[in-house]
């Protein structure tokens, strides 16, 4: 089974948008000599779009000339009775595979929240915590440390003060360390994000010397490739209005807004083109109902919106 948190790179990108098309003119002779000559540029352009296929269900086989690429290759399309088929197996073959990614997590986690569900709590040391939906956390508390790791999803911590015991939490191979503070820290596909309400956090990449102070009213991005952003500011009212069930952005990549608010649905939304992919957009989105924000947001902004299973949306 494909990992679908994986179908993010440009081949995998663009395979998607083949399948679409193939799927959308099946009798185009000129479309499928251009997806030949597609499939012939590269051998991973036909490993990608194999894994879309048994992914999103089957537009058109690849033809007997990729036989050397090492999977099965029949020329025939599905019948139209037979698609629906090949999705519904997808869906379910999709929803296992997600069932099983998040039971792995469950064991190890301490807290976990569940698609459109959102919890708060005491730490063991009464700081309060709130988790976004579909997050997960862990508590390592020591006499010399409190740390939380944060597994998946969205924290706001606001911390107890305890001089002798920092407050730590771990996401994404870096530490953000309480200053006497209260924070939020994202944990997104391409980068987690950290953002300060009052005082201030120290964020240190892990195995790194580079450490970054960042005060109340500002934030930082951070990824094992890229390192530490420049802090920038941002307004801490917009940043926790996902407690109430609103979800704000202003001037955000596409795919990390979609990848927020498919934590309250289930599944997975997959971006088609590169073109979406590089979209920024702005807007507040009410998810007291995940399915009409997702379908209100895809009409403002011009999405055609295609649900192929209860567990697989695509954007394009």
């Amino acid at each position: 089974m494909t990992d679908l948190a994986d179908l993010t790179g440009n081949a995998e990108e663009e395979a998607i948008d083949w399948l679409l098309k193939l799927r959308d003119r099946p009798n185009d002779e000129e479309l499928k000599k251009d997806f030949d000559a597609w499939l012939a540029k590269d051998q991973s352009n036909a490993k990608a779009y194999e894994r879309v296929r048994c992914l999103v269900g089957d537009a058109k086989r690849l033809s007997a000339a990729q036989s050397d690429f090492g999977f099965p290759l029949p020329s025939k399309p599905p019948s139209k009775t037979v698609l629906p088929s090949i999705i519904v197996m997808t869906g379910i073959a999709a929803g296992l595979y997600l069932y099983m990614s998040d039971a792995l997590i469950t064991l190890r986690a301490d807290h976990v929240t569940d698609i459109a569900q959102r919890a708060s709590f005491r730490a063991p040391d009464g700081s309060n915590l709130v988790l976004n939906a579909d997050s997960a956390i862990a508590f390592q508390f020591s006499q010399h440390e409190r740390r939380v790791i944060l597994m998946r999803g969205e924290m706001l911590v606001d911390v107890t003060p305890d001089p002798t015991r920092p407050f730590v939490v771990e996401a994404d191979g870096a530490t953000v360390t309480a200053l006497g503070t209260a924070f939020d820290v994202n944990m997104l596909e391409s980068e987690t994000r950290v953002a300060v309400i009052r005082h201030s956090v120290a964020v240190r990449l892990n195995d790194e010397h580079q450490v970054k102070v960042v005060k109340e009213n500002e934030g930082v991005n951070f990824a094992s490739a890229s390192g530490i952003s420049e802090t920038f500011p941002v307004d801490s009212k917009s940043v926790t209005e996902w407690e109430s069930g609103r979800l704000v952005f202003d001037e955000q990549p596409l795919p990390d807004v979609i990848e927020t608010v498919g934590r309250y649905l289930p599944g997975k939304i997959l971006i088609a083109n590169r073109e979406l992919r590089s979209k920024m957009v702005s807007g507040t989105l009410d998810m007291s109902d995940p399915d009409k924000a997702l379908q209100s947001f895809a009409k403002a902004f011009d999405i055609k919106l295609l649900k192929l299973t209860p567990y697989l949306t695509i954007l394009r």
